[in-house]
């Protein structure tokens, strides 16, 4: 790629009589799409580039793109009201640390008040958590899967066999996967949220009991 992306910040960026800092500033959220102008538009890596929408196209027709084209679009995070929770340091600000010891800096565009931002941030690392969670047990199931593919691979020998024992073996994989990984969960829970790791282990273990008895079934 000729061209890669690139963020601009301001340097004398303040609000009020404060400065923000550039990690302050990458913080806020850029959504508003920057118009190109047509005048503004010039060669780009020796190719013809020209205003298209709300970016610059550069190759023939973008109508019709071709390998190589070049599609450029700007977004800016415009001049406006921000709510900032750190620790006033001179003019600026610099992450402040609360009672257990972690460091918080949140930055958030318009007028909120501190505990909207704590929900706010906490809702989202809430969501990364889960998806995290959720990955971990896939890759707990997979590394089952793994451990007992080689007895599929001697049931093979007789075809109808290597599929009643993949179908087993897969059951297998997901029952233990369904205890492990509950556990694990519920271990790193116990001490802040006793209750949560205790519902986890429980519907992890019933999870388990229903596969377990739909694999004696089959």
């Amino acid at each position: 790629m000729p061209l890669s992306s690139r963020s601009m910040i301001a340097p004398e960026a303040r609000l009020g009589g404060f400065r923000l800092a550039e990690p302050q500033l990458r913080l806020l959220p850029v959504t508003e799409a920057l118009p190109v102008d047509a005048a503004t538009s010039r060669p780009v890596a020796g190719r013809r580039a020209h205003a298209s929408g709300q970016g610059i196209y550069v190759g023939g027709d973008p109508a019709n793109p071709s390998v190589g084209d070049l599609r450029i679009t700007y977004q800016v995070a415009r001049q406006a009201t921000v709510s900032v929770i750190a620790r006033q340091v001179g003019d600026g600000f610099a992450p402040c640390t609360t009672s257990n010891g972690e460091t918080l800096k949140l930055v958030s565009a318009g007028t909120k008040t501190a505990p909207e931002m704590s929900q706010a941030a906490e809702a989202e690392n809430n969501l990364l958590a889960w998806i995290l969670r959720a990955v971990g047990v896939v890759l707990v199931f997979v590394g089952f899967s793994l451990i007992f593919a080689p007895l599929r691979v001697l049931a093979d020998v007789v075809p109808i066999f290597g599929s009643i024992v993949g179908f087993g073996t897969g059951l297998l994989a997901g029952v233990l996967t369904l205890i492990v990984a509950p556990l694990v969960i519920a271990v790193a829970w116990f001490v802040h949220r006793p209750l949560t790791a205790a519902i986890v282990l429980v519907g992890g273990v019933v999870l388990a009991f229903g596969l377990s008895r739909l694999r004696r079934a089959r």
